[in-house]
């Protein structure tokens, strides 16, 4: 088996992690414009090529809130919404059972915190034998400096790439990649699927939410 160069809509799944007002706000406020808008754009594609969503809520969701409704409106028949209680989402089994049942062993992830919750589900997917890729434009936090937790995130890619036996150190790609394009997704056939005016579904605001500044740190309660 080797590892896909292209995300292969009939085999890959979006995940959402934590899009909350709770972590938003913790963001500036020009930034959380960008943000709000490349996540809509992004489920807003995943939805023209029918890739199944999962979408994460961290609790108390009274205290945190849901996904914008901006987002959420946007958000697909092919979605689930899950509530989750540990940063890694495939600790909870609803959820881990829900992707396993998808059989989609690509994962394309945005949402937040960059160095907790999507950094310790990464790892998580990635345990479980899944090719996961990061949009960089799509994730964020509150903490100033995500360095490490990106560096940790693709040492494990590296990792997981090698295991499968799939490509030379030479040829890896980051974990990491730029917001996807209508033409990024192989339609099956080995080749591109033509969206036409799609394209600007996907348009890139030219910023890395992953470094965003904080405003103020976040709790951590839970492991």
């Amino acid at each position: 088996m080797t590892m896909a160069k292209r995300i292969a809509v009939d085999r890959c799944s979006g995940l959402i992690i934590d899009v909350q007002e709770f972590f938003l706000s913790q963001i500036d406020t020009s930034l959380r414009s960008k943000l709000e808008t490349n996540i809509k754009n992004f489920v807003r594609l995943l939805g023209y090529f029918r890739v199944p969503m999962v979408a994460t809520l961290e609790r108390p969701i009274d205290q945190k809130g849901a996904l914008p409704s901006e987002i959420a409106k946007h958000v697909s028949g092919n979605a689930k919404i899950f509530e989750k209680d540990f940063f890694d989402l495939t600790k909870e089994k609803k959820i881990a059972g829900y992707i396993a049942r998808l059989k989609k062993k690509q994962v394309i992830v945005a949402g937040c915190e960059t160095d907790v919750c999507v950094l310790q589900s990464c790892l998580g997917l990635l345990g479980l034998g899944y090719d996961v890729y990061v949009v960089e434009e799509l994730v964020f936090s509150s903490s100033r400096n995500v360095d490490a937790a990106i560096a940790r995130m693709k040492t494990a890619w590296t990792a997981h790439a090698m295991a499968k036996r799939s490509l030379r150190p030479s040829d890896l790609s980051p974990l990491t990649f730029p917001m996807p394009r209508c033409n990024d997704f192989d339609a099956g056939d080995g080749s591109s699927r033509s969206a036409g005016g799609r394209n600007a579904v996907a348009g890139r605001a030219g910023v890395n939410p992953a470094r965003a500044t904080a405003r103020s740190p976040r709790p951590r309660s839970r492991t």
